[in-house]
């Protein structure tokens, strides 16, 4: 829901802080007007300005855990060629992500308007409300 600013989300002690309104809705069909609106949705995420938050997670910690476990696995050489990737997160900006979009996850509105996986009915931003 919108704060008094007008603003879908609010920093707070360095978090980004939303609240939803549950609403009803469906599913969408797989039109073109569907993807346009998840589109434009995400094209609002995406220029959402990062938080300057460390991770939830110590990064190098969880990417040396991954080292100790990956003899557990009979791919244990690909899921070693990974690990560097991992690693590499930590020296990105914090930033608002989302799952895969695809119909399967993606909520509709009562008056038709697509929402992203993850935010569901609740989300009452410009493209969804």
């Amino acid at each position: 829901m919108p704060g008094r600013s007008g603003a879908l989300s609010v920093v707070d002690g360095g978090r980004r802080v939303a609240v939803y309104e549950d609403i009803g809705g469906g599913r969408p069909a797989a039109h073109a007007k569907t993807w346009r609106g998840l589109g434009a949705i995400l094209a609002k995420m995406h220029g959402l300005a990062p938080v300057p938050r460390p991770f939830a997670i110590a990064i190098q910690a969880a990417a040396d855990e991954l080292e100790r476990q990956a003899d557990d696995y009979p791919f244990a050489d690909q899921f070693r060629s990974l690990i560097p990737r991992v690693r590499r997160i930590s020296e990105q900006p914090a930033a608002t992500i989302h799952g895969e979009i695809n119909l399967s996850k993606v909520c509709q509105r009562p008056n038709g308007r697509p929402c992203p996986p993850r935010l569901g009915p609740g989300w009452h931003g410009p493209d969804c409300a």
